[in-house]
């Protein structure tokens, strides 16, 4: 059943898409040496997408089969269950990189070198920013929300938590860094980290699982994000587009790392209380995240982002409340 809606439901959206991109090309009379252009560009992108999807995927995906093969089935349950919550969130946080992409392509192609380089910064402060504001919780949450679900024998530890959400921002942050390479058609360029990235991954996951059980996963993914793709691609940012390196690292370290570093420390000398009701959790997360946001807003955030971002939300509001109203 939940199959057969998620088809249905896949079907409905590439419909739409199809129709209203059919629409869009429809209205566009390029030339043929515009079309054997875009064939030729199309083509070049092709294969090096394909083999980054690929590592991504397998990078991801192997750990429910790693787990299966060295712990036994039953394992998987918890090791799935544990980090269901927050690969929720992930995939959210990937989304806010994802929708950067056309603006920072057009920045590039029309030859607006400093507007991209500072756009580069920026954007990967606010992502940063909304990465530890949706993370940081979940370290003081994620127990609660697997106990009160499933039950206390399908969480994993809070060890696995603290692990899988430090990943889930890195893997926000890479995406859009890896967009700005795939967006300007420079996907070739960092294929070597990429494909470095995943047999590193893989790997370390290998022996960190024989050696350290549930974690072992994730900790291979720590590993080859931190060690691997993030100095890497950092330096490819630098040497490509000449975005300094040093701001750039500190874009994500300050707003995310610390407040998420700072949060899974706390939790391995504080133990948290009990949380019986969903009630109860909702109400906590709610305060929470509240008290989160306008903390780390003004603690985390230089003063010129922090009134970009309080714009930005103010005339999202105002547009959608306008739309409303008419």
């Amino acid at each position: 059943g939940q199959a057969g809606a998620y088809v249905f439901s896949l079907g409905l959206s590439f419909g739409f898409l199809f129709l209203k991109t059919q629409k869009e090309l429809s209205s566009m009379k390029p030339t043929n040496n515009e079309k054997k252009g875009f064939s030729l560009s199309l083509k070049e992108q092709r294969t090096p997408q394909f083999v980054a999807n690929l590592c991504g995927r397998a990078s991801l995906l192997l750990d429910n089969l790693i787990i299966s093969a060295f712990l036994g089935a039953r394992m998987v349950t918890a090791f799935y269950l544990t980090q269901r919550l927050i690969n929720i969130v992930t995939q959210q946080l990937q989304q806010v990189g994802n929708s950067t992409w056309p603006a920072m392509s057009e920045l590039y192609f029309t030859n607006d070198t400093d507007r991209f380089k500072e756009r580069v910064i920026e954007v990967t402060q606010v992502i940063a920013f909304i990465c530890g504001l949706a993370l940081t919780p979940l370290c003081f949450l994620n127990e609660s929300f697997v106990t009160l679900w499933t039950g206390a024998n399908t969480f994993a530890g809070q060890t696995l938590t603290s692990i899988v959400i430090y990943n889930a921002g890195l893997i926000a942050i890479i995406t859009f860094w890896q967009w700005c390479f795939a967006g300007t058609g420079l996907i070739r360029q960092i294929l070597p980290c990429i494909i470095t990235q995943a047999v590193v991954n893989v790997s370390c996951s290998l022996l960190f699982t024989k050696l350290f059980g549930l974690a072992g996963p994730v900790l291979g993914t720590l590993i080859s994000f931190q060690l691997i793709t993030l100095p890497w691609q950092a330096y490819l940012m630098n040497k490509i587009f000449e975005v300094p390196i040093l701001p750039l690292m500190k874009a994500w370290i300050i707003p995310f790392a610390l407040p998420v570093i700072s949060g899974i420390v706390v939790t391995e000398f504080i133990q948290m209380p009990e949380i019986e009701t969903w009630a109860v959790f909702m109400i906590g997360s709610i305060t929470v995240y509240i008290l989160c946001a306008v903390s780390f807003l003004f603690l985390l955030v230089p003063k010129t982002t922090r009134v970009r971002i309080v714009n930005r939300i103010h005339t999202l509001l105002e547009s959608r409340l306008g739309k409303t109203t008419h």
